[in-house]
């Protein structure tokens, strides 16, 4: 424990003394220095971030572009690394909303698309990911810009390695919107249900930007319940979580043990992505009050699931049993409950319980 504080005081420290740096540069230098600091927030964990990033850094970089000592173009390539770091350690800003930063980023976004002539799309599109992933307090008047602006970048299909990442930040930035109301319009909906649909065809998707437009739907039902026959019958929701739980039973290390995630600060990517497709699929089962035949295939990996994350993994265990139990209370009962009898869901149950029951005795 003493071994990981000393880590990330040295982190928090280093990111300080390099981003002081910063603004003694030349601006031909400056990238090379941003590249350094993105290095080490990439080592970061989410208590770093608390510590490192607050409303004052925000407000240094604020005033650096102020006073000209940093381009608008570099605090961008900070940012938008600092944000993707975020993600990876599932860490929420916070400061950044009380921050000039953040009163300068709306100001360029109304500015930028007011604009008539030579507007820079790739700058609005850069303000806009960096204004939804970083506050989740926003002005709605942004929303109608920041929409539409970002959906046309995630409906970009060609596959190479550039274009992917571009799609994968706009559908993360669009993931984060909580606010319904403002974004019913069924056409953009449309747009995300169509990019899913592609890469159920193509495969053109990185992990984490098609577990967004997910999220995209899923938070968006609440407000709109046509969405029941497009997720369930044209996406088949359940039979590509099925399927994408099972590449991962498949391929990750179970023998890594969650105290190696306390020890680095962060679970690895793929285990990420295995608590995000949960937490889609909690969303579901908590939206849609119909049965699917597909349940039971996705009862069936989520069994295996919990028999591969036993022994290291309690928390995946623990929040496998809670959509289980979310099936039970929103779907037909007597149905779920054979699937999940055929599933193997209780014999797990009952082993769990046998096995402590044991180890109790024993000790």
């Amino acid at each position: 424990m003493q071994m990981k504080k000393d880590i990330e005081k040295n982190n928090t420290k280093k990111f300080t003394e390099l981003f002081s740096e910063l603004e003694h540069c030349r601006e031909e230098d400056q990238k090379q220095k941003i590249e350094e600091l993105n290095e080490v927030i990439d080592e970061m964990d989410g208590n770093e971030f608390f510590w490192t990033f607050t409303k004052e850094m925000f407000d240094k970089m604020d005033k650096m572009i102020d006073e000209k000592k940093i381009s608008m173009e570099n605090v961008i390539m900070l940012l938008k690394h600092l944000i993707y770091g975020s993600v990876l350690v599932e860490y929420l800003f916070s400061y950044i909303r009380y921050s000039s930063l953040r009163k300068r980023i709306e100001k360029m976004i109304f500015f930028e698309n007011e604009k008539k002539e030579e507007k820079n799309e790739k700058l609005l599109v850069d303000l806009c990911e960096c204004y939804l992933l970083f506050d989740n307090t926003l002005n709605t008047e942004l929303i109608p810009i920041c929409m539409p602006c970002l959906l046309k970048v995630a409906l970009n299909k060609q596959e190479d390695e550039e274009t992917q990442k571009e799609v994968e930040m706009a559908l993360l930035s669009l993931s984060c919107l909580r606010k319904g109301n403002e974004i019913k319009k069924k056409k953009y909906l449309e747009k995300i249900a169509e990019i899913i649909k592609c890469h159920q065809e193509h495969r053109n998707l990185t992990q984490l930007a098609y577990q967004s437009a997910w999220s995209i739907l899923m938070r968006r039902y609440l407000e709109d319940n046509d969405l029941t026959g497009v997720i369930v019958n044209e996406l088949h929701f359940v039979k590509e979580a099925a399927r994408e739980l099972e590449e991962l039973v498949e391929h990750l290390d179970w023998k890594e043990k969650e105290d190696t995630w306390e020890k680095a600060g962060f679970k690895t990517n793929e285990f990420l992505n295995v608590d995000r497709w949960l937490d889609i699929c909690c969303n579901f089962f908590e939206c849609f009050e119909i049965y699917d035949e597909e349940f039971s295939d996705l009862i069936d990996c989520m069994t295996g699931l919990c028999r591969v994350a036993r022994e290291n993994h309690s928390d995946i265990v623990f929040r496998c049993c809670g959509i289980f139990v979310k099936m039970i209370i929103y779907q037909p009962f007597l149905i779920v409950f054979n699937d999940l009898l055929k599933g193997g869901v209780f014999d797990f149950i009952l082993e769990e319980i046998r096995d402590q029951t044991f180890d109790g005795c024993m000790m």
